[in-house]
């Protein structure tokens, strides 16, 4: 079974527009990344009577209509904003240090780590060499 799927509209950040879009008669869903930008968007498209769209959390690459159905949009789209890939931090544990004055010697950290491959590079390096 196929569905005739084709893109929305463009809104441009054009509230007035997605204001006539929800009230067109089609059943309008518009999915936000979390419940302060939904419930931000609630404010803004209800200062003219009530809400005609329904807003759910939930993240999509897209929207679409699928006609005489349901229209689908994210706020990525109605604001133009372009979806941020928020990456993990690579070294979430270990103490916070107060001052370097709290180091002792023999305490490894990032630097120290970083310096120990290097010096263990050269050292192979040198090893690994014929010397007279």
């Amino acid at each position: 079974m196929a569905f005739p799927v084709r893109n929305p509209e463009t809104i441009s950040r054009d509230l007035r527009v997605l204001r006539r879009l929800q009230r067109d008669g089609l059943n309008t869903v518009i999915l936000c990344d979390n419940a302060g930008q939904a419930e931000r968007l609630e404010e803004l498209l209800g200062e003219d009577g009530p809400l005609a769209a329904s807003l759910a959390i939930g993240v999509l690459g897209g929207g679409f209509i699928v006609p005489n159905v349901v229209r689908v949009l994210t706020d990525h789209e109605i604001f133009r904003r372009d979806r941020r890939l928020r990456r993990t931090r690579r070294y979430t544990t270990g103490a916070s240090l107060e001052s370097l004055g709290a180091l002792k010697p023999g305490d490894f950290c990032r630097a120290s780590r970083a310096r120990h491959r290097h010096l263990s590079r050269h050292r192979k390096d040198f090893l690994s060499r014929k010397h007279d």
